[in-house]
């Protein structure tokens, strides 16, 4: 016969089994920071919008970091209405000496994009990185070839300071 105390500690088990299931852990599903930006105009479905965008964030998850986002036409294009999209993503931290700073943790990095009916066009996951405590760290991301039809790009970071 099991006693009340093991009972209950078999309860709580299964029950935290239950909330954290197989796979990511609650940390790393944590979003650190996410980025949306609209790009193209009404009537712009099938030919690039023109626009480009230039981002930057000093204070990456509200921390010591900062992030950079460029999306810009590839300029290897002879068709002016459809260039190809060119994305680049930095995200970078300067510690000075004797500074004292927690660890920045990237677990993963998701960049979805979509048209103007809301579809997703392209979806992209980049593994995560990392800078330890009080390190320094640069950490880079490009990717050519989006579509010209891009409307709505989302930039998701997963991760934390510890």
């Amino acid at each position: 016969m099991k006693t009340p105390t093991v009972t209950r500690a078999l309860f709580a088990l299964a029950a935290a089994l239950m909330l954290c299931p197989a796979g990511a852990s609650a940390a790393e599903n944590t979003v650190l920071e996410r980025y949306t930006f609209s790009i193209a105009q009404a009537g712009a479905k099938d030919q690039s919008s023109g626009g480009e965008v230039r981002f930057r964030d000093r204070f990456f998850g509200n921390g010591t970091a900062t992030s950079r986002l460029n999306l810009l036409e590839e300029s290897s294009s002879s068709d002016r209405t459809n260039r190809p999209l060119m994305l680049s993503l930095n995200v970078d931290r300067q510690v000075g000496e004797g500074e004292i700073v927690f660890a920045l943790l990237v677990f993963r990095v998701e960049v979805v994009g979509r048209d103007l009916d809301g579809n997703i066009v392209f979806q992209r996951e980049f593994p995560g990185f990392q800078f330890g405590d009080s390190a320094s760290g640069h950490w880079h991301e490009r990717m050519g070839g989006l579509p010209t039809n891009l409307a709505q790009l989302t930039v998701t970071y997963f991760g934390n300071y510890e």
